[in-house]
């Protein structure tokens, strides 16, 4: 992930922790019964994490007849698109639906790392934009947009994340690269850039457990369709009077705020406490 976005927050949002027993009972059970999620991962140069990210994914304890699977792939200079078309090939009669497509379509200077440029920070934004529309397009009642990155270790995640019946939810992620690192941040500075606050690593360490404000989230994250509210979600292009950077979370966040969070007793967007290490990711 661009070093840039460890200095984006803007916005203010709660933060929620929950606590999971480690029960998987019954997880299979009533499958028709379960919610239709959309999964939406947008990756490039990625194949080194993809055997481990789709193992874990494989292993939610969700029924697979009630997930479709959406990727898209561009600007790679491995083999990250081989190894895309072998899983799709081979969950694609397992999954409700899986979408895989891969686009030789060259929009931004190619390099490794990437380069940290409004144009990459624009089409990420617009892909992620087009996956958040086909989810709506499809009927899903959940949206769960992911990063290669994010190893959800833990099987009960999706389950624990819906039964929040929030309009955005998040699990909190635990990086293997640097301890102080998560996917939120818990205050902005000024000029809405990151500034450490006081709860941050007591959140991170799990000391609280409970609903915290937080500035902004990152993948993953689980959005509620069904919700009225989430039609006001958008990554791409940001809402007017949005005067920020050019970066899809920030957008994210920002239509959150203006169309979320001015309904504060009814709707949060909130981050999710699992008890265990459940991903990691580079910030």
């Amino acid at each position: 992930m661009p070093a840039r976005r460890t200095h984006l927050a803007l916005c203010g949002f709660l933060l929620c922790c929950v606590i999971s027993s480690g029960s998987t009972a019954g997880s299979e059970g009533a499958a028709e019964d379960a919610p239709h999620v959309f999964v939406a991962l947008q990756t490039r140069n990625s194949a080194h994490l993809l055997p481990n990210f789709f193992g874990y994914l494989e292993n939610l304890d969700y029924p697979k007849s009630r997930i479709s699977v959406w990727v898209r792939t561009d600007h790679n200079l491995d083999d990250t698109p081989a190894v895309l078309e072998a899983w799709c090939t081979a969950v694609r009669d397992v999954y409700l639906s899986v979408d895989c497509q891969h686009s030789k379509k060259v929009v931004f200077d190619v390099g490794y790392p990437p380069p940290d440029t409004d144009e990459q920070y624009r089409h990420t934004a617009s892909v992620q934009q087009t996956a958040l529309e086909a989810g709506r397009r499809s009927g899903a009642q959940y949206f769960f947009v992911l990063n290669t990155d994010n190893f959800i270790t833990n099987p009960q995640t999706l389950r624990l994340l819906i039964a929040e019946d929030r309009v955005v939810t998040a699990p909190m992620l635990n990086s293997e690269g640097n301890a102080a690192f998560s996917n939120f941040w818990m205050d902005q500075d000024s000029l809405g850039y990151y500034k450490r606050h006081e709860d941050y690593l007591p959140i991170l360490q799990r000391n609280f457990t409970g609903c915290f404000r937080a500035p902004v989230l990152l993948p993953p994250l689980l959005i509620h369709l069904s919700s009225p509210q989430s039609q006001s979600l958008i990554y791409h292009p940001p809402l007017e009077g949005f005067n920020g950077p050019t970066d899809d979370i920030v957008h994210f966040a920002y239509s959150a705020k203006m169309g979320v969070i001015t309904h504060p007793h009814s709707l949060y967007l909130s981050l999710s406490t699992l008890p265990c290490r459940s991903g990691h990711v580079h910030l």
